[in-house]
């Protein structure tokens, strides 16, 4: 099961601030002062659920290049 984080840098995408989820070998995953790791799962829509439940105030995306199932920007 990939091992999923999530950049604690927000993210401005068409005037929507957000946070990303991505899984650990993704080229645009931050650097490690910058993310925080959310654990291993079988998909996106696990590590968005923790994500959330962490951070219920924030909106929480998958991005789009290793979680696209699960980006919605």
């Amino acid at each position: 099961m990939p091992v999923y984080y999530l950049n604690l840098t927000p993210k401005y995408e068409e005037g929507i601030i957000h946070y990303e989820v991505h899984e650990d070998n993704c080229t645009w995953l931050s650097g490690v002062k910058d993310r925080e790791k959310l654990g291993n799962f079988r998909d996106c829509h696990g590590a968005i659920k923790e994500a959330q439940r962490r951070y219920s105030d924030w909106r929480i995306d998958g991005c789009k290049h290793c979680s696209p199932e699960c980006h919605s920007l």
